[in-house]
């Protein structure tokens, strides 16, 4: 039979390691939960940035819109373009992968007013319960109208707004 000494030849039992595991363990899964939160939120912010820069991009797109622009210029639109514009022209030329919306509002003091709404779908009632989120950019632009004794520019605001 085995005889246990007391003094340096110690028994070292397995009771003692536990206690040091559960500690490690514990602070590996909570360094690990922490990245994967981290990584997530790092997601969503790129996500929603580039969903904002697409925004940004589609209103430069439509300042310079053939359909809109008179002569190609860019930020000066045509009245007669801007009354005939439709959502499938937009939706057509430029195939957007989200919803939109296209609002021209005339800002000028001029009795004849062009004002533009379009959507190519409903806007959300509850915009926390989008996959990706609503995004609104908005520019000055100039409305080219040609009248008989002399042209008249109009003063707009063109606003986009877009969801997903």
């Amino acid at each position: 039979m085995l005889r246990l000494h007391r003094g340096r030849r110690a028994v070292a039992g397995f009771f003692e390691e536990i206690p040091a595991a559960v500690v490690v363990i514990t602070a590996f899964l909570l360094f690990m939960s922490a990245m994967v939160g981290g990584l997530r939120t790092y997601d969503q912010e790129l996500s929603a940035s580039n969903f904002a820069s697409q925004a940004n991009s589609f209103l430069q797109d439509l300042e310079g819109y053939k359909n809109l622009t008179h002569l190609g210029e860019t930020g000066v639109f045509e009245a007669a373009k801007v009354t005939s514009l439709t959502v499938y022209n937009i939706t057509y030329d430029f195939h957007p992968p989200f919803s939109y919306s296209v609002k021209v509002t005339d800002l000028s003091n001029y009795t004849n007013r062009y004002d533009v709404w379009l959507n190519s779908s409903s806007l959300p009632t509850n915009p926390a319960s989008l996959k990706v989120g609503l995004v609104e950019e908005s520019t000055t632009v100039s409305i080219w109208v040609p009248e008989l004794t002399f042209d008249e520019y109009h003063v707009a605001l063109l606003t986009v707004t877009i969801w997903e």
